[in-house]
């Protein structure tokens, strides 16, 4: 069980996620997460921190088109 300290980190991380990806594409974000077991220290490491939000933006949506039943299930 959080405790209350992340609690609040977790509700200040939602809110982030909801303003910039709005209430759907945060849902599905977490469920991706979730879902793939994801390790944040692992994906650092391998992951290209000098891509362009277009960039990623695009990767994202290519994902999407290769995930169909995912999107699906979020109504999209």
């Amino acid at each position: 069980m959080p405790s209350v300290a992340d609690k609040g980190i977790m509700e200040e991380g939602m809110a982030c996620l909801e303003e910039h990806l709005g209430s759907l594409k945060a849902q599905m974000f977490v469920s991706a997460l979730i879902e793939d077991n994801f390790d944040y220290t692992k994906w650092r490491e391998t992951s290209d921190a000098g891509k362009s939000s277009d960039t990623i933006s695009k990767e994202i949506s290519e994902w999407g088109r290769r995930n169909p039943a995912f999107m699906k299930s979020f109504g999209i």
